[in-house]
């Protein structure tokens, strides 16, 4: 997933003589940019087609069913073309019909803002790669968030890019907008340039870093997602972690890779997949290593959120632990069909419906296939809850238990979703840590993980 718009900074008093935080600025900013946008005419940012389609979509009624949770992501598949083809991915097309279209965009813009319990939507720009689309595109969007935004509902919006096509335009429009960008990048140059590699079949290491300096430049918030396989844990935390802090990365998320959902030869896919066990082991040896030499420079946003989980077990932490994030969750692709998150695709029966077709309130509320795994998700915290770090991990990832269903891979079947190996080094780490600094491990609740 893409990293969070960060939090508004209290604005200073008439005596605060101190220097606005940049995050105080970009709040500003954006707040700026977005009421200036949501003052335009339709006939400002609109052509005459997309006028009419608009008329046509504002004359049509609105469910009254209400949305599946209070915050809702919907994660925007606006293009599925792609100027790169990484070896392990399936998220890139090529061909017509894989840029969204303006009636789909209208309706679930409005969709998704109109359910009557949701008081918050975060859209995820996605792709492909959703530079390759003009931010003119993006702006529309923007526009259609204003205009159908509820009283008091948040809205916020944060994209995923290669970072290899980042233009002058795209740049000025991040910083308008003060909007959060996550990077996509494999390690340093001798991994990186063997897996992300363009239509030429070339590596790119260097277009990647130019892009995050480039962001970095312009004060446009962002973070890297690294696509783990056995390939990369090949290269050590040690090397990962410093070529990614070399390149001035300081906020690093993790992706265990995925294997093909409905592969055309499922012989060869068992035979070569990474298993949870083998990306468990990683994240363990990569604790180790950031914990003693990185955790003042980097923050890795799966350490960071089981550290606050395991200190303020009510915290509330990104979706890879919520337990249960089926229909909070879901993808919305260029064509107006709905799915869970993108690690569902091609599963067969992931396509829940489409909201050219059906409220998506509707979709989401009635689908079988949601039904299901949110019954599969109930029985696990039923099987998982006596587990010392449960209070923690939530039972983990509903698709990574259902990977490990169809592989055999459990730690404990039923009992522990696997993350207990690192949770356990992590709390004797820290506490050793603690101890030696003269801080009873019981204040921040190390000394007791089921507290």
């Amino acid at each position: 997933m893409a990293p969070g718009e960060l939090a508004a900074t209290a604005a200073p008093k008439a005596a605060d003589m101190s220097i606005p935080s940049p995050a105080h600025d970009r709040l500003a900013r954006r707040e700026s940019a977005i009421s200036a946008l949501a003052r335009l005419p339709a006939s400002d940012i609109l052509n005459d087609h997309e006028q009419a389609i608009l008329a046509i979509e504002e004359a049509r009624g609105l469910s009254p069913t209400p949305g599946p949770a209070r915050w809702l992501v919907v994660i925007v598949k606006a293009t599925r073309l792609c100027n790169l083809r990484c070896v392990y991915c399936r998220s890139w097309a090529e061909g017509p019909n894989q840029t969204m279209t303006f009636d789909v965009m209208a309706r679930s813009v409005r969709e998704a803002l109109s359910m009557p319990n949701v008081h918050g939507v975060e859209f995820v720009w996605h792709g492909g790669e959703v530079t390759m689309l003009k931010p003119k595109v993006f702006r529309k969007f923007l526009w259609l968030q204003e205009r159908y935004r509820q009283p008091g509902q948040e809205v916020k919006n944060s994209i995923q890019t290669n970072a290899t096509h980042l233009t002058d335009e795209w740049i000025d429009f991040l910083h308008e907008f003060g909007m959060g960008v996550g990077v996509s990048i494999d390690g340093p140059p001798e991994l990186n340039d063997r897996r992300r590699l363009d239509k030429d079949g070339r590596g790119t290491s260097s277009r990647i870093a130019g892009g995050i300096a480039r962001l970095r430049q312009a004060g446009i918030p962002h973070a890297a997602l690294v696509v783990i396989d056995r390939e990369i844990i090949g290269a050590g935390p040690e090397r990962l972690l410093g070529y990614l802090a070399d390149i001035g990365l300081d906020k690093i998320s993790f992706l265990n890779v995925l294997p093909e959902n409905d592969p055309d030869d499922p012989e060869i896919v068992k035979s070569t997949y990474f298993t949870f066990p083998e990306y468990v082991r990683f994240l363990t040896d990569t604790f180790s290593v950031w914990w003693n030499s990185f955790r003042d420079r980097m923050e890795i946003r799966e350490f960071r959120d089981f550290i606050q989980k395991m200190s303020v077990p009510k915290t509330s932490i990104g979706c890879l632990w919520m337990g249960n994030c089926m229909g909070r969750y879901v993808t919305l692709e260029a064509n107006g069909d709905l799915a869970p998150c993108d690690k569902y695709r091609s599963d067969p029966g992931s396509i829940l419906g489409n909201v050219m077709h059906s409220p998506m309130a509707d979709i989401i509320r009635t689908s079988g296939y949601l039904a299901d795994a949110k019954k599969e998700a109930s029985d696990a915290k039923t099987r998982m809850a006596p587990c010392k770090w449960f209070h923690v991990c939530n039972g983990g990832c509903p698709h990574d238990r259902h990977l490990a269903s169809r592989f055999g891979d459990a730690v404990e079947p039923g009992r522990c979703c696997g993350g207990a190996p690192l949770l356990d080094h992590m709390a004797r780490t820290m506490g050793r840590t603690m101890e030696r600094a003269g801080i009873r491990a019981g204040s921040s609740g190390l000394d007791n993980p089921a507290s």
